[in-house]
């Protein structure tokens, strides 16, 4: 680890959210209803500041000698025991060859695809690379690796978890995932126990694909236990979505035939695959998940590829049951228009559940797709069901955030009136690398980072807000570039900085004036790419400056994003 001198001290205390506190209704002046002291009410931003598992990959920064060379996927018809039909996964064969042509250049940090679970007023969260974290305030995430009961790591692609009491009483917590058994556990943190695979007419899912009789493989899977302790099954990864009963005596097993339930329909241009949803032949319904609500049956799935910033969330109603009766909704669960735009894009693949106070949240995934199509992230905004029926998240959200449980109707407006200050402002910084340039920290684009060079010892980044401003919260998210892109980076990569505000008209790097500078953060040896800093106290002044003070050899720092929130001292109280 290199390191650096550090100047100056922690001036202020700093609190990570802060903590929620039973209190006496109150509004705020856009009345909204809190159901904490609203001084006390904890924050949070996207994407989520959580422990990313680290994609160790080799042949970095190489270019193929056949880009295409990839094979098309298994035919995955939904229907066993039914002649394949020429719908299958052959028809995206050019689709998924294309994929192909992303060049890797780093080693990157990634999970998507989020199970989210609310139980016991704590939040459990699945997500891709084999990630469980944990959280009692949706401030401080702990991360748990899963194991089996024989002591052995569970990894995982698209989760699902799910609970389910007997007639006893006694809970049973039930997770899977793509291709995988069945695995059950009496705590949402194991150790999960193998019941094997998912079997119907006695045959498992694989050995209906080995024998040829082509059952849709079991990925992307959602298991849903409804009111009566019924358990359901629902997968597909294209062309179609299926569903069918599970046996709760024995839940690897289907006890009714698998039934088609949502098929691509380029009626809806939304369901089109592409970043404009331009290819009217090819969709590709997957990541189902069912929610019940108000005794109505709202089936999700994602659609249009994992890969461009227009993934979105569709859904399917009924009110007969979780197999019958779906109705489509027309209406995209997320904005297209607001998934496409800012730092937070993307939006599919993603869970709904009930929260606080029967608050409805939407976890989904956040498109980066610079090192490859699975590099993403996880977002969260409130979701809700609109004037007109539709359940639809109404906001990708780019500022902070209140956490679930402090406002009565978060769906309603959850922002907590922080505006973002430094987006397209004026920096200044000690060194860039060429093809980094400084504006890229403030862009608002996951895909683009300030790099200094290379023999700066101690970089520092700069932004200057044109104004005075009462700074209260900070987001940073941080680029891992390989020094030695031969190298597979295991070990942690912690990249150490400093932030500091500074009150005055001046020039800011007069030395004149570096008595006006104050530190309100520091951070040493912690491991993550997204940090969310908030104050105890707003801070006045009119710039901010991140200075980088130590890293790991193996990388070069790069900074994606330097966001800085706060206010106008001239902004209306009810603005």
């Amino acid at each position: 680890m290199k390191k650096r001198m550090l100047f100056g001290v922690l001036a202020l205390s700093l609190i990570m959210g802060g903590t929620c506190s039973v209190y006496a209704q109150e509004e705020d002046a856009t009345g909204q209803e809190f159901l904490v002291e609203q001084g006390d009410a904890a924050t949070y931003i996207n994407p989520l500041p959580l422990d990313y598992a680290r994609s160790s990959s080799e042949g970095k920064g190489q270019i193929s000698d056949n880009p295409f060379m990839i094979g098309q996927m298994i035919g995955n018809e939904a229907i066993p025991n039914d002649p394949v039909e020429q719908i299958t996964h052959a028809r995206f064969q050019d689709m998924f060859r294309g994929t192909s042509t992303y060049i890797s250049e780093n080693d990157t940090r990634a999970s998507a695809d989020p199970s989210a679970f609310y139980y016991n007023d704590t939040w459990y969260l699945y997500g891709t690379n084999g990630s469980l974290w944990v959280s009692d305030d949706f401030v401080n995430w702990r991360f748990v690796q899963l194991q089996d009961d024989k002591g052995e790591d569970l990894k995982f692609t698209a989760p699902t978890i799910a609970v389910r009491k007997d007639e006893s009483g006694k809970e049973k917590f039930y997770l899977a995932w793509n291709s995988s058994d069945l695995y059950e556990a009496d705590s949402p943190e194991g150790p999960f126990t193998d019941l094997g695979d998912f079997t119907y007419n006695e045959k498992s899912f694989s050995d209906n694909i080995e024998d040829g009789n082509v059952i849709a493989a079991h990925n992307d899977v959602n298991i849903f236990v409804d009111d009566d302790q019924r358990m359901y099954l629902y997968w597909g990864m294209g062309p179609y979505i299926s569903g069918a009963e599970l046996n709760p005596e024995n839940p690897t097993e289907l006890i009714t035939e698998p039934k088609i339930l949502i098929e691509y329909d380029n009626k809806c241009k939304w369901q089109n695959f592409g970043q404009n949803h331009q290819d009217y032949e090819n969709g590709f319904p997957e990541g189902s998940w069912m929610v019940k609500i108000d005794g109505k049956y709202y089936l999700t799935w994602a659609t249009a590829g994992t890969q461009y910033d227009s993934y979105t969330m569709g859904c399917y109603q009924s009110t007969t049951g979780p197999l019958d009766g779906f109705e489509l909704q027309e209406k995209e669960i997320i904005n297209q228009t607001d998934a496409v735009t800012g730092t937070v894009r993307g939006g599919g693949h993603g869970s709904i559940v009930q929260g606080p106070d029967a608050t409805l949240w939407c976890f989904y995934t956040v498109n980066v797709g610079y090192e490859g199509d699975m590099e993403r992230r996880i977002g969260c905004d409130p979701a809700k069901i609109d004037q007109d029926g539709n359940l639809v998240v109404p906001h990708l959200s780019e500022s902070p955030q209140y956490v679930p449980g402090v406002l009565a109707n978060p769906a309603d407006g959850n922002e907590t009136g922080s505006d973002v200050l430094s987006v397209k402002q004026g920096y200044a910084v000690s060194s860039y690398s060429e093809g980094r340039h400084p504006i890229y920290a403030n862009d608002e684009s996951m895909i683009t980072w300030w790099q200094p060079s290379d023999e700066d010892e101690q970089p520092w980044y700069l932004v200057s807000f044109k104004g005075n401003y009462n700074i209260d919260s900070l987001r940073v998210i941080w680029k891992e570039i390989n020094a030695d892109r031969s190298a597979v980076l295991t070990d942690k990569c912690c990249i150490d900085y400093k932030i500091e505000v500074f009150n005055g008209t001046e020039n800011p790097l007069d030395e004149a004036n570096s008595d006006k500078w104050t530190t309100v953060y520091e951070r040493q040896g912690k491991d993550t790419i997204i940090d969310y800093v908030t104050l105890d106290e707003p801070v006045l002044g009119q710039f901010a400056r991140i200075t980088i003070t130590g890293w790991p050899e193996e990388i070069h720092p790069g900074l994606v994003e330097f966001t800085v929130f706060g206010n106008s001292v001239a902004k209306p109280a009810n603005k």
